[in-house]
């Protein structure tokens, strides 16, 4: 069973979870961003078709476009460490954590200003309110959600260097070498010399 993030942004725990675990929060982070992408997807479309009763729409358009092509960057950096982080924790794997954290923390204060400007106001049309709402919602409340990131990177980089065990190559997997030079017309076939080798060798350890 995975390990359950905190209910509280920022206060999960990540000391001594497993990568498995990690890799499954990732998985989260992926398809709750991915959810965000289609929701403002959708009030964008009733932000144009309800454009002549908003104050600034090319404003609220502008910042919705702004935060799916955020999210849609984050969803592709996910994507990258659900796929890659299973076989081999690398630096750059915690730089692009890193990334996402900081770039969601600086990207706060845009939602911040978007409720200021188009929400603790008094509306063109009040009925448009919970459209703006949950414009704020969608965008804030998945910003907030990768606060995590932050503790998440440290647990992360004790798998540095990590990687799936290599895979014993046996002698019969030798003439898979194609390597055959021919000096002065003189044929040599180093895969058989190879195999003469390895197995003289073995006999001597065997004795």
């Amino acid at each position: 069973m995975t390990r359950p993030r905190s209910f509280i942004a920022g206060m999960t725990d990540y000391t001594g979870v497993s990568l498995e675990d990690i890799v499954e929060h990732l998985r989260d982070w992926k398809r709750n961003t991915d959810e965000a992408i289609s929701l403002l997807e959708g009030h964008l479309s009733n932000v144009v078709n309800a454009r002549d009763r908003l104050d600034g729409p090319e404003d609220i358009e502008g910042y919705i476009k702004a935060c799916i092509d955020l999210f849609t960057r984050y969803s592709f950096d996910f994507g990258r460490l659900i796929q890659e982080l299973p076989q081999r924790v690398e630096q750059r794997h915690i730089e692009i954590v890193n990334q996402i954290f900081r770039n969601s923390v600086n990207e706060d204060s845009t939602c911040t200003a978007f409720k200021r400007g188009h929400i603790e106001r008094t509306l063109r049309d009040e009925r448009l309110r919970g459209l703006l709402d949950r414009i704020y919602i969608d965008t804030r409340g998945m910003i907030t959600d990768y606060r995590d990131l932050s503790n998440l990177a440290p647990r992360l980089r004790t798998f540095l260097g990590g990687s799936q065990p290599a895979s014993k190559v046996s002698v019969d997997d030798v003439d898979a070498l194609e390597l055959k030079p021919n000096v002065l017309g003189i044929g040599l076939n180093v895969n058989y010399i190879f195999k003469r080798v390895w197995a003289f060798f073995g006999r001597r350890k065997k004795n």
